[in-house]
Formats: C-alpha cells, sequence, structure tokens
C-alpha cells in the first residue's frame, strides 16, 4: 500500500455513468487527489488521477477535460448551445454539434482561465493504452497548455455495461489558490468524432466538487489491544454531513483500494453538522473482528464520504493513518521464487528469530488480491534460534501472466511484517512489475518477473533529469537507494518482447 505524503489527501468525486445521447454518452468522472503541495502558498499544486467512463461507440475518438475554479467557470457549451447542458429537468438533452472551446474573449474563448485541460486519442494506442493530446495537437487553438499525465492513457473494462473506464494517472494540476481554503471546482468534459477536431459532438457540462473536504488527521494507539483515534475539520461554512470507514493497509505497494480490508463492526459511523467552527473527534475505535493480532501492527486508512450538501458530486476524502507500534525482530536473510515444471518453488531463510509463530505464503495472481495459500511453522524452538532454511512448493499450474509471491512472518502474539515480492512469468502473459514500497523513505525495490529477459532501465526525476541507468541487465529485484525526496519516473524497455513500462515514485 502506498503511503502517500504528509499532506496526503485523497478525495474521490463518484457519479453514475448516464448515457447523454446515443450516439457517444460520456460517463460521469472519478478523481483522486493524491498529493497537496503547498510550496507556494498562493497557487496550491495538486496530484490526481482522474478516471470516467465513456461508451463503447464511434462518437469517442477524442476526449477532453477542462476544468475551472468555479469563480472563474465560463459555461462554455450551455452559452454557445443554449439548453443543451444537463439539469435535474433535463437529464438528457438534445445536443447538436458545438465549436471546440478555445481561448480568447468572444463567445467561443473560454479557456484562459483553465486550471486543467486535458485530453487523449482513443483511437491511438496498444495493449489498452492510449496517448496524450499536447499542446501542437489542439488543433482548435494550439496556443493552449494542455496538461500531460505520468506514462499513458489506461484503458480497461468498466462497471458498467456498454462503457469502458479510462485512467489518467499522476495528473499536476496548479489550482490558483492556497491549499487550505475552501474551493470549489467545475467542469466539463466533452468529445469529438473528427479526426481534425473541428467539432464538439457530445458533452457534459457544470460538474461541481467540493475540494479537499473534510481533512483528516489521526493516530493509532500502542494499546493491547490497538485502538486508533482520528478528528475531522474543514474550511467549509456550509454544514458537512456524511459517514466514515477504516480500513487495513494490506499490502505493501499500489493505493487505497479493493485490497484494503474494513475494519469490523465498530470502524464505521457517521458525522454532521461538521463546518470550519467544529472539528470532530473518534476517539479509540479498536481494532475488532478478525483484524485482532497480525492487523495490529499495519497502517490504516480512514474515508470519510460527504453526502450533504446536496448538489455536489458525492466526496470522499481518504488518509493514510501511520502505525509506529512495534514489529516483529525478525530477520529474513533470503527469499527466492523460481519455476519448476510450470508451477512455482519458494524457499527462503532466517538469520534470526524471535518470538517466531511461523510463515504465511501468500499468492497474488495478475491484478487480483493476496490470499494465504499455506502455513510453514517456525523451526525454531519455542519460535527462538539463529538461522533456518525453510522451502514451499506451490500445486498450482501458473497461470498465463504474472504471479507475485511473499512471505508473511507472524509471531506468537499475531503481528506480522512481510517480506519483499517475487515475481513469476509463465506464458507470454504481458510482463507487469511491482514496486514497493511506494511512497518511500529513500530506498524502494522493483520486482520484476522470472524469463523478464534483458532490459534498459531508466530513473529520471519528474523535470526529465536522468538519475540512474542500467543497459543490458537481467535481474529479478531492482533496488534503488540514496533518493532524495521527489517525484521520479522509471521506465523499463524489455528487449525481448519489445514491452515498455513506466512507473512513478514518490520518495518522502
Amino acid at each position: 500500500m502506498k503511503k502517500f505524503l504528509q499532506f496526503f489527501i485523497g478525495i474521490v468525486f463518484l457519479g453514475l455513468a448516464n448515457k447523454v445521447n446515443a450516439q457517444c454518452a460520456v460517463g460521469e468522472q472519478i478523481i483522486v487527489v493524491k498529493n497537496i503541495d503547498g510550496t507556494n502558498p498562493a497557487n496550491c499544486k495538486v496530484t490526481v488521477d482522474i478516471v470516467f467512463d465513456l461508451e463503447n461507440n464511434a462518437g469517442n475518438k477524442y476526449v477532453f477535460i477542462h476544468a475551472f475554479r468555479a469563480a472563474d467557470y465560463p459555461g462554455y457549451f450551455e452559452l454557445a448551445k443554449p439548453g443543451t447542458c444537463q439539469t435535474p429537468a433535463n437529464p438528457n438533452p438534445n445536443q447538436p454539434t458545438a465549436p471546440p472551446p478555445v481561448r480568447g474573449t468572444n463567445a467561443q474563448g473560454n479557456l484562459d482561465a483553465a486550471i486543467l485541460n486535458i485530453g487523449f486519442n482513443n483511437d491511438l494506442g496498444t495493449g489498452g493504452y492510449l496517448s496524450y493530446i499536447t499542446s501542437a495537437q489542439y488543433t482548435p487553438d494550439a496556443g493552449t497548455v494542455m496538461t500531460i499525465g505520468s506514462g499513458l492513457v489506461e484503458k480497461t473494462a468498466s462497471p458498467v455495461a456498454g462503457f469502458s473506464r479510462y485512467t489518467m494517472r499522476d495528473v499536476v494540476v496548479f489550482t490558483g489558490a492556497p491549499c487550505g481554503s475552501p474551493l470549489t471546482i467545475k467542469a466539463d468534459l466533452w468529445s469529438s468524432q473528427a479526426s481534425s477536431l473541428s467539432v464538439a459532438h457530445c458533452w457534459r457540462c457544470n460538474f461541481t466538487y467540493l475540494f479537499n473536504e473534510p481533512q483528516i488527521t489521526g493516530l493509532v494507539n500502542c494499546t493491547s489491544p490497538r485502538t486508533v483515534n482520528f478528528q475531522l475539520s474543514t474550511n467549509s461554512t456550509t454544514a458537512l454531513s456524511g459517514v466514515y470507514r477504516i480500513y487495513v493497509d494490506n499490502t505493501p505497494f499500489g493505493s487505497f483500494g479493493t485490497e484494503d480490508t474494513q475494519l469490523a463492526p465498530d470502524a464505521s459511523g457517521s458525522f454532521s453538522g461538521l463546518t470550519n467552527s467544529s472539528t470532530q473527534f473518534f476517539n479509540n475505535i479498536p481494532y475488532n473482528g478478525n483484524n485482532v493480532g497480525s492487523e495490529s501492527t499495519k497502517a490504516l486508512w480512514v474515508e470519510a464520504v460527504v453526502t450533504n450538501p446536496v448538489g455536489t458530486q458525492t466526496n470522499s476524502t481518504v488518509k493514510l493513518i501511520t502505525n509506529g507500534c512495534n514489529t516483529l525482530p525478525v530477520s529474513l536473510r533470503s527469499f527466492n521464487a523460481v519455476q519448476r515444471g510450470g508451477k512455482a518453488s519458494l524457499t527462503w531463510e532466517t538469520s534470526l528469530e524471535t518470538d517466531n509463530d511461523g510463515f504465511e505464503v501468500q499468492r497474488r495472481l495478475g491484478n487480483g488480491r493476496y490470499e494465504t495459500i499455506a502455513f510453514v511453522d517456525s523451526k525454531a524452538p519455542g519460535g527462538n534460534g539463529g538461522a533456518y532454511n525453510y522451502s514451499f512448493d506451490d500445486q498450482l499450474s501458473l497461470p498465463k501472466g504474472v504471479a507475485y509471491y511473499r512471505i508473511r512472518q507472524v509471531d506468537l502474539n499475531g503481528r506480522s511484517s512481510y517480506s519483499e515480492v517475487r515475481a513469476l512469468r509463465s506464458g507470454n502473459g504481458q510482463i507487469v512489475v511491482a514496486v514497493y514500497p511506494n511512497p518511500s523513505r529513500g530506498a524502494t525495490n522493483v520486482a520484476i518477473p522470472e524469463g523478464a529477459g534483458i532490459m534498459d532501465v531508466s530513473l529520471d526525476d519528474y523535470s526529465g533529469k536522468s538519475i540512474q541507468r542500467w543497459n543490458g541487465i537481467n535481474v529479478r529485484n531492482l533496488q534503488l537507494t540514496n533518493l532524495k525526496p521527489g517525484i521520479y519516473m522509471l521506465r523499463i524497455n524489455f528487449r525481448e518482447s519489445g514491452e515498455q513500462i513506466t512507473e512513478r515514485i514518490l520518495v518522502q
């Protein structure tokens, strides 16, 4: 699980994907604010992931999002084509074509005040990855400053039938406002099926979002059993109401998501009447049910979902609560995974064991979740001793793709820690790497599948300056050390398959 910067605030704006017209329906958006950088007090820098759904048809060749501070929102499409933006009374308006938005002071011009202009070519890409539109490629107005996320746009299946989901990662937005001030964002999303970008064929208008609300702080109490305290605060003068949930940080890499399990049953509840004149405290919430013991050294995610006031997109803030409680002092000297006869064979060695109960062997297939497939008892008498060797053979025939393995070491009191990750690639499945921990404190690891072959690797800072390069290497684990705080881009080119992978690394 990624441990974001101290000021990490994840804000998720959710909406159902609704059809606009039969030609090119656009779903509402999910925006995840991953990092708030207040270095410039008057112009808050925000790093976001943008996710939304589009209908699967030829009407969405090019897709664009333009976002504004609410006070600067021009309402271009409503001005250009009155009555064509959705309202509760008119959820599916007729949308004739319109000229694309540009800069300027006339009725068409409205992008001068935009804090975000981003788009992609829905036809240009391979393997589920699509290309961003650059400023020079925005032919309606080549002077428009276009934003580019890291890597490429990811295209995957949507939970909504007939739609695809598009994800743009690590998009940097300068809000033009202080980080701590209340801020409402309004946005338009439109698409075109014209190769020349000469016309907008459909659009959705006036998305309204509360920005960075509410704020969450908290701590884990190192009591027995563990408890957690957190508090909610806001800059909003309008009272906020909603619900909260607490989740266990289950993985050493990734972001807040499906692999995190909710604490139960007491780790959920509601809040109401939250304004800038009040802070609400939630104290001594226990780790309950199956989260006793082995979960007690993990970090937690607190999620606060704002359901009122009405009129905004549902707004969810998530915050990582770090856990400084003691972990098990067992030293794992090595851990390896190899393929034998199409199956995984694991070996590991300890150099010191103290109060060690044993080891859970965990497996993850593709983009699924880790599952425990075996438990191997400690060989040390009473769990205390020196160096021991262990092995385990997975009887599953490896499916096509990548399988990850890790060891979860558990002490006699139920506390636990994880090994490094080992990856095995079988068949001709797509190469996938795992970067962990990410964020890190200056050192991180890259797990590369066995059999990936010769590769060229580069590590660049966020400005594009080369930090480290490795050419013609064939390794299964790459260690990146002595990294200064900042954002880095790791690019790997696999010579044999021609595949390229880009990963963003955050160092605190």
